[in-house]
């Protein structure tokens, strides 16, 4: 087995360098099945002479990484592999300081292998005309959404956009910020300002409605379910 960091079932150095926020900016692509675009992702430096971030991933494709304060493009890796815990992800970074934060941003698309996420045809839907996709992260699936720091030691608050073909929406779990439509597509925002482990970062797509069930709380459903989720 490779070597695996400080928690057994993650690569990542997270007594070095560890999450401090997470933005991600993605687009559904339902005919292929996948996530594409990027994530942000800032690190608080835990010790002196850190010169390397390692995070989970898993049915991940990496396209790049960048250092978002220098603008310079990294030399990373997957120098290891698990058939049950994925692929480390390693980052060299320019030797850093404890208490200094180091800012990431990795462009990349998941796979119709990520585990995570769960794609239906129209058919399979209650109202049978468009398609529908979930994330389900827990318990160590978080990686095959996005890389991060797969471990629940890590908590972080974290925004998202997401852009869905029109009419679908997207709900995240976090409060709604901004909507925005762009032709035959339209980018939904929501903000998480409380702490969370990856695997509670969540994404819902479809042709989706709300009805409130209390003064702070909403269902997200189906318009022919929503009712009965009520």
């Amino acid at each position: 087995m490779p070597a695996l960091g400080d928690d057994v079932h993650s690569y990542s150095n997270f007594k070095q360098a560890k999450t401090s926020h997470i933005h991600l900016n993605l687009t559904a692509d339902f005919n292929r099945r996948i996530f594409y675009g990027f994530v942000d992702i800032d690190f608080q430096i835990l010790a002196d002479n850190v010169t390397e971030i390692l995070l989970d991933t898993k049915s991940l494709a990496i396209e790049s990484v960048e250092d978002r304060d220098s603008q310079k493009m990294l030399q990373w890796t997957l120098p290891t592999h698990h058939h049950t815990l994925g692929v480390c992800l390693k980052v060299p970074v320019e030797s850093a300081k404890k208490d200094s934060v180091k800012r990431l941003r990795i462009h990349y698309s998941t796979t119709p292998a990520s585990a995570g996420i769960q794609w239906f045809e129209p058919t399979q839907t209650a109202g049978k005309v468009h398609p529908f996709c979930y994330t389900q992260c827990e318990a160590i699936l978080a990686r095959t959404l996005l890389p991060c720091q797969d471990v629940p030691a890590v908590k972080a608050p974290y925004s998202i956009a997401v852009t869905v073909p029109s009419p679908l929406v997207a709900a995240c779990s976090g409060v709604p910020t901004k909507t925005t439509t762009n032709g035959k597509s339209i980018t939904y925002e929501y903000n998480q300002a409380n702490p969370i482990p990856a695997y509670l970062i969540a994404i819902v797509a479809g042709a989706l409605a709300k009805d409130s069930v209390g003064p702070r709380s909403s269902v997200w459903a189906e318009k022919e379910l929503l009712a009965k989720a009520v």
